[in-house]
């Protein structure tokens, strides 16, 4: 047994991050800004506001951080649209959101999936994502697993 301690509080092991530059905030805003320039080549801030559920201005101060870091084109009262950098950010929060979303479903997670969907996605490791991706590609190449689980907990009920 290893005499160093691995365990940290959730805080510890986000100070050992300490270059992170794009905060959590900014991943949302960000995963939001692509996800809404799918279907048009920018948005404007009262949009985000309302998709998010903020302020009007919230989105105006966060979106010139963003800007500053060279995430978004922003014009003053005009539109939002990712940069090259911010749209490959913005894709990659985008897939991470549906993957664990998608492998909590398949768990059966129903009732709050939206909101773990949120608290874990911060969280993740790009390791673990991927392990995630590649455990949801296998479940759908072999959906006879939904009957292997739901046997299990029948039979966990009756014993």
């Amino acid at each position: 047994m290893s005499s160093v301690n691995q365990f940290y509080t959730v805080r510890g092991y986000q100070l050992q991050d300490k270059e992170r530059q794009v905060t959590e905030a900014m991943e949302d805003y960000m995963e939001m800004i692509v996800r809404l320039c799918e279907k048009q080549p920018s948005v404007h801030v009262g949009e985000i506001a309302q998709q998010l559920h903020i302020a009007g201005s919230s989105v105006t101060k966060m979106v010139k951080k963003m800007a500053a870091l060279g995430l978004v084109h922003y014009q003053k009262h005009g539109a939002v649209s990712p940069t090259d950098q911010g749209k490959d950010l913005g894709q990659y929060f985008l897939v991470r959101h549906e993957q664990i979303s998608l492998f909590l479903q398949n768990i059966g997670v129903v009732e709050d999936r939206f909101r773990q969907t949120e608290l874990i996605e911060h969280q993740i490791t790009p390791h673990t994502l991927e392990v995630i991706s590649h455990f949801n590609r296998l479940l759908i190449q072999h959906p006879d697993w939904q009957e292997a689980l739901q046997a299990e907990k029948t039979e966990q009920t009756i014993n």
